[in-house]
């Protein structure tokens, strides 16, 4: 990868629009003191192709870092060639939004975000890891590959730098490969001779000179295929140029068609520019217009207000009048009010005491009920704490006999262990007499065949000697003299038959052994039925034995189900005991609420005596009320209605005043607005005149925000880049055809 040119807008400490140009260099240093940017270059680079830099990571918040601080925005562009061809990236970042923009040539490419990675890749060969240790060696990683703290270290961080570890795993792979191929090769080669072994030498030299032509005319072939290819290369590649070419004057045509678009754009952002400095000469001329305007609006709302206070006053003036009269006579009702008060809270005193007097009769009758409830509650408690402590009793004396059945299902419990093991084994003697049986007839059958295999060996001792001997001989056995021999035998070898023999010898000598442990268990088994028949003697068998087992083991659930219902029976009764008490302490405190509430009752009862209210009717009390409300009523109505008349008449008379001064404050604005808006127009008169312009709003019509400006600027701006390098493409191409 070359740079070619790289541009940066606000990017850590370059802070504004920065632009290097590298186009003109084949080799280049950057030099300066520490912390005026060195390294931020090589990041701006890296993060052009990558979105990252090795110092800061994969942060989430990498954009806040990069940012230059004060900024909101940021932009890194990318000018780069690979093998002759180029290629540019953009990365920006606006309003915490990024972009991402990819040319290939002068042609703009649909490429999003996440898919840049891949194809920055696939242009520069490398990925973010190997580019970083490879490419760009990150900082930090160099002082330690100086100054390392053992002498291995700088090879470690060679090989981490380099990825040779990787390299050494490929190369160790590619070598196995070779090896398998050279063997194969080996191989296919040593098959080739094994068959060649047979060939004749006027055969070889046939073939030898067959091969000699074949390998010429082969020679001729890939000399003519070298040309061929060479031709066809240049062919191809010129086609590749004249295709770069035909894109590249149709880029051209496109952009050059808009040539009278850009400079009529270029002339209108003259006039912008010329015109933004009078921007906040008209942003106050309408800031003020909009104030007088309201100011306006406010001396109407003011002066139909100061209408509405003027009316309001009169009405509440006319409604005081009404009040006065009976204002006058408030002392009156007071009077009257009071004792009214005073008799109907006796009448209210009286009728709480017979209400309570009802009350304390009805608590005095539930009171009574609920003792004899109690009384007969307490009664059936005590009957059926009497039977649970029957049941318990019983209950103990059964568990007392079952856990005696218990201890003797514990003294049987080796027998049945003992029954169950040798009724299991049992299967295992029948299985063991008929392998037993299978081994007799096993080694029936192997003697057998030692015996053929010991006679065959005789027979080949027997033709040896008889390999020895000629007529005229002596008889080894007999002494004779030998006339005829007897006529020769074939045998077998007598290798063969010894280790026939040594086989069938070790096979019998491992079935008999097979057959003695078989034997030997049959015997234990035997000894434990023996051992068995006399545990049993006292049950006349295992049935009965078995019989008596069952029944013990029926009386092991019948034991845990009485201990179950022992334990439930003690808890209710338990419970039945707890509740006879809170039963009894309830009884107690039933008979003392009664006797308190028959004094109560008798105190009642004297004291309406005393005060001479033995019968009061509510309807007495109610028209008391009612002539008692009516009387507060009419007193309250008068006083309040008084009163908030008298308020609200002294609060629309200063309301009134607050209008009036705000009417005089709002017209000496509106008088100071209009002297201000003619001071500002005067420095807008040159503008206006120039531009052939009628009024101030014609003028802001024109007026753009900065924003818009510079969008506009840096579109212009983009159109010259593109048709600056289109044509220096166009240029190159036509050279290079040549």
């Amino acid at each position: 990868m070359r740079p070619i040119r790289l541009e940066l807008e606000n990017f850590t400490i370059f802070r504004g629009r920065h632009s290097v140009d590298f186009s003109g260099l084949r080799f280049f240093i950057i030099q300066g003191r520490t912390g005026a940017g060195k390294t931020s270059l090589i990041d701006a680079m890296c993060y052009a192709l990558f979105g990252k830099v090795p110092r800061h990571g994969d942060r989430r918040d990498l954009h806040e870092h990069l940012i230059s601080k004060g900024t909101d925005h940021m932009r890194v562009f990318l000018e780069f060639s690979v093998r002759d061809k180029r290629y540019a990236i953009e990365r920006a970042v606006r309003k915490g939004r990024g972009e991402v923009r990819f040319w290939e040539g002068n042609k703009l490419k649909n490429v999003k975000a996440n898919e840049l990675p891949e194809l920055v890749k696939r242009v520069l060969g490398v990925d973010y890891d190997t580019f970083t240790k490879v490419i760009l060696l990150p900082q930090g990683q160099f002082d330690r590959f100086l100054k390392p703290e053992r002498p291995q270290q700088r090879r470690e961080v060679l090989n981490k730098l380099l990825g040779v570890d990787a390299l050494i795993e490929k190369m160790a792979e590619l070598i196995r490969e070779t090896k398998r191929q050279i063997e194969n090769r080996l191989e296919s080669i040593t098959a080739s001779l094994r068959e060649l072994s047979f060939a004749t030498k006027g055969e070889l030299e046939r073939v030898g000179k067959e091969i000699a032509l074949l390998e010429k005319d082969l020679n001729l072939l890939e000399q003519e295929k070298k040309k061929l290819q060479e031709r066809l290369n240049i062919a191809s590649h010129r086609d590749r140029l004249q295709e770069e070419l035909t894109e590249c004057q149709r880029q051209l045509t496109e952009l050059l068609k808009k040539a009278e678009e850009m400079e009529q754009l270029e002339r209108e952002l003259q006039v912008m520019e010329e015109l933004s400095s009078y921007a906040p000469y008209v942003e106050s001329f309408k800031s003020l217009s909009q104030r007088e305007e309201q100011e306006i609006k406010e001396i109407k709302s003011l002066r139909e207000k100061l209408a509405k206070l003027s009316h309001q006053r009169e009405q509440f003036q006319i409604q005081l009048e009404k009040y006065r009269q009976e204002w006058e006579r408030l002392g009156e009702y007071d009077v009257q009010i009071e004792q009214l008060t005073k008799e109907l809270e006796r009448l209210k005193n009286a009728l709480e005491k017979h209400r309570e007097r009802n009350q304390k009769l009805k608590e005095l009758e539930n009171v009574e009920e609920e003792i004899k409830t109690l009384e007969e509650e307490i009664r059936n408690l005590t009957e059926r704490i009497d039977r649970g402590e029957n049941y318990i009793k019983e209950l103990k004396e059964k568990i007392e006999d079952l856990e005696g059945k218990q201890r003797r299902l514990l003294e049987l419990n080796p027998i049945k262990i003992k029954l169950d093991e040798v009724r299991r084994e049992r299967e295992s003697l029948e299985l063991l007499k008929k392998e037993k049986e299978l081994l007799e007839a096993q080694l029936e059958e192997i003697r057998k065949d030692i015996k053929e295999k010991e006679n065959s060996l005789i027979r080949f001792h027997v033709e040896h000697i008889r390999a020895h001997l000629k007529e005229g001989d002596l008889c080894p056995v007999c002494g004779n003299v030998i006339t005829q021999l007897p006529p020769a035998e074939p045998s077998e070898n007598f290798e063969t038959i010894k280790r026939e023999l040594d086989k069938l010898k070790a096979l019998e000598s491992e079935k008999l052994e097979k057959k003695a442990r078989i034997e030997s268990e049959l015997f234990a088994l035997e000894e434990k039925e023996r051992e068995l028949r006399q545990l049993l003697n006292e049950w006349e068998g295992e049935e009965r034995f078995e019989e008596e087992y069952r029944e013990l083991q029926r009386s092991q659930a019948e034991l845990e189900e009485s201990k179950r219902k022992l334990k439930q029976a003690e808890e209710k009764l338990e419970n039945l005991k707890k509740e006879l008490s809170t039963k009894r302490e309830r009884l107690s405190t039933s008979e003392g609420k009664r006797e308190k509430l028959q004094t109560l009752i008798k105190e009642i009862e004297e004291h309406l005596a005393i005060e001479g209210f033995w019968e009061v009717k509510e309807q007495n009390i109610r028209e008391k009320q009612i002539q008692l409300k009516t009387l507060k009523d009419r007193r309250d109505m008068i006083r309040n209605n008084y009163t908030a008349i008298s308020e609200q008449l002294r609060n629309v008379e200063l309301e009134e005043k607050k209008v009036q001064t705000a009417l005089s404050e709002r017209e000496r604005n509106i008088q100071s607005l209009k002297e201000e808006k003619e001071r500002i127009a005067k420095n807008l008169e040159p503008a206006i005149k120039k531009f052939g312009l009628g009024t101030v709003q014609e003028l802001e019509k024109l007026i753009k925000p900065k924003e818009y400006i510079e969008r506009l600027k840096q579109e212009l701006e983009d159109y010259k880049r593109n048709v600056a390098l289109l044509k220096e493409k166009e240029q190159r191409l036509k050279e290079e055809l040549k």
